[in-house]
């Protein structure tokens, strides 16, 4: 009965898997499916819409280092980093330009409070994903169409760490550093 009780676990990881991979298309093409349903899947739900995003927050202000890209980003994500510099710890944010102008133009989010100089610009494409390494965990955040957090997949396999840090050693080749002048 327990390998039918797996089998069914399984399933429904494979299903949430699938969900999230929709939003993201192409991008866990590189991971082998056994690493990816040891990893933990948390998916948006109407009765709990932040459960993703709650989680990530938890995880990053637990760390001593942090290492986020995000196409966007809000104040509760921002608050996070900002817990682990106030403990001296190493952090390093990098924001889309859709993202870092939405910051700009709103008075919702202050960044220049925010993050001393570790904030980067990334000026690319919107990209589906966001990723935050931390020094046990990495997390790829999946966003819908309406740029939310749809889902999120986490772990500390070693595979999916080496494919989540070298895609955001990508993004950050191409970032560039956020003056004070520029916020």
């Amino acid at each position: 009965m327990s390998d039918f009780v797996e089998e069914i676990e399984r399933a429904e990881k494979l299903q949430d898997l699938t969900t999230i991979a929709r939003y993201a298309p192409g991008y866990f093409e590189e991971i082998s499916t056994d690493i990816l349903i040891e990893c933990e899947v948390i998916i948006r739900e109407p009765r709990y819409p932040n459960g993703p995003l709650e989680k990530v927050i938890e995880i990053i202000q637990s760390a001593s280092e942090v290492h986020t890209f995000v196409p966007a980003v809000t104040q509760q994500l921002l608050d996070a980093h900002r817990t682990v510099l106030e403990r001296d710890q190493q952090v390093e944010l990098i924001i889309g330009s859709a993202g870092l102008e939405g910051i700009r133009s709103s008075s919702m989010v202050d960044l220049s409070t925010t993050i001393g100089d570790v904030t980067y610009a990334y000026d690319e494409f919107t990209e589906p994903i966001g990723l935050v390494c931390t020094d046990d965990h990495v997390i790829v955040l999946v966003y819908d169409d309406y740029s939310t957090v749809h889902g999120i997949v986490f772990g500390s396999h070693e595979q999916f760490l080496t494919w989540c840090t070298s895609l955001y050693e990508k993004y950050r080749k191409k970032a560039s550093i956020v003056s004070q002048t520029d916020r």
